[in-house]
């Protein structure tokens, strides 16, 4: 590795909410004076259903018929078996049918403000990344 690279590393100070709950545009909600009121602390890597079993939205589906307390992404599954009586969102809907944002506000050294990269090891689907209101 390039002893003139700088790398800042993103695990720790991330927020997490369901898009269903967000109501601001990403043009704001990127910004440095949005303030994430009411989001799931979270470390990264981590899956949304990780966050919310540690902050304790839903118990740790390894243990014992503890999975039986989560909705399902599916519809017909979670009707068959009326999961949806454990969903944390409002109106009971199945959390997993919207995005989620994963949030995180970080300052840039001065002497590493020429050029930035950007790399996320962990998105293991698809994501829009916003910064800085774009």
């Amino acid at each position: 590795m390039n002893a003139d690279i700088k790398t800042i590393k993103l695990k720790e100070g991330w927020y997490i909410k369901s898009s269903f709950l967000v109501k601001e545009d990403g043009d704001i909600v990127s910004t440095e004076y949005f303030t994430p009121t009411n989001w799931y602390p979270a470390s990264v890597p981590t899956t949304v259903l990780n966050a919310l079993v540690i902050n304790g939205v839903y118990p740790d589906p390894r243990i014992g018929l503890n999975m039986y307390f989560i909705p399902d992404a599916s519809d017909e599954f979670n009707e068959k078996h009326d999961l949806l009586k454990y969903s944390y969102l409002p109106d009971k809907r199945n959390p997993w049918k919207d995005p989620y944002w994963y949030r995180i506000s970080f300052s840039i050294p001065e002497d590493c403000k020429k050029r930035q990269w950007l790399v996320f090891n962990a998105i293991n689907y698809r994501a829009e990344v916003w910064l800085n209101g774009k």
